[in-house]
């Protein structure tokens, strides 16, 4: 009788901070979980591999799951050691406790090396995609039927893979993340050809700021531009159906930092808001 009731005991605190039987699930598989607080909101971060991918993933989950989210961050380039560390340092440091505990989408964030080098040589193609979201769905045992998708810098060019793959995607959000023609068309086919939600930030000055304004241009040309400030620094928004973009305009840091701030300014706008 204990020993069931230290099982129940058990069961009922973890309850409390995310959805036990993806908690559940994820531990019989080898996976290291936690359960945390971060400004009286609890959920639960748990961390391991999947048998289709080399290096650790993070698996955050709320209290309630209704959706399943994966993000891609971007190349790990030395420069500001604070983003680049573990992947529960990396969503410290981009301050992205709070939406990932409020929100009700089980995030899954895979680690990469260098420049995105793991998500391009695991996560190259339809057959090694479709290898990665069984094992998501295995471990985890849920399904669902669409994801959401999104990526930080060079991350991009991994969603855009996937949106080339067909797999069903609902919501694709970047943060700084196109860098070419191709990823650019890609990511705008995806929006016109689907009902899916995009959301876009950049920086002014680099190439993605270049991308995101033709994609927002070729779609909806009579967009207005509004001026406005996140956290005291200025961006410009511009907003259409089913399409939001913020493109940063201060020049008080330099690229490259503001490269990164940009994600964790951001992330939680687009998190939150509907469109």
């Amino acid at each position: 009788m204990i020993l069931i009731y230290g099982v129940l005991l058990f069961s009922f605190f973890n309850s409390l901070y995310a959805d036990e039987r993806i908690v559940a699930s994820l531990q019989s598989r080898e996976f290291n979980c936690k359960n945390l607080i971060f400004d009286d909101c609890q959920y639960t971060e748990c961390r391991g591999r999947l048998p289709s991918y080399p290096l650790e993933i993070l698996v955050s989950i709320p209290k309630e799951v209704n959706a399943l989210g994966v993000h891609f961050h971007g190349h790990l380039l030395g420069k500001y050691p604070e983003y680049e560390g573990d992947l529960g340092q990396m969503i410290r440091s981009f301050h992205l406790n709070k939406s990932l505990c409020v929100s009700k989408k089980m995030m899954i964030f895979p680690r990469s090396e260098g420049n995105c080098q793991t998500y391009d040589s695991h996560l190259k193609d339809k057959p090694s995609l479709m290898r990665f979201f069984h094992d998501i769905e295995m471990a985890t045992e849920r399904s669902f039927p669409t994801l959401s998708l999104s990526a930080h810098s060079g991350g991009g060019r991994t969603v855009s893979r996937i949106l080339k793959s067909d797999f069903a995607v609902s919501e694709v959000t970047l943060y700084d993340g196109i860098y070419s023609e191709n990823d650019k068309e890609t990511i705008k086919n995806w929006y016109l050809q689907s009902n899916g939600f995009l959301r876009l930030s950049s920086v002014s000055g680099m190439t993605p700021e270049k991308m995101c304004k033709k994609i927002v241009a070729s779609i909806s040309p009579e967009i207005s531009v509004i001026q406005t400030k996140i956290n005291n620094v200025k961006f410009e928004k511009q907003e259409a159906e089913r399409i939001q973009y913020l493109n940063r305009t201060s020049d008080n840091e330099n690229l490259l930092k503001a490269h990164y701030k940009i994600l964790e300014e951001t992330w939680s706008i687009f998190e939150t808001t509907s469109l």
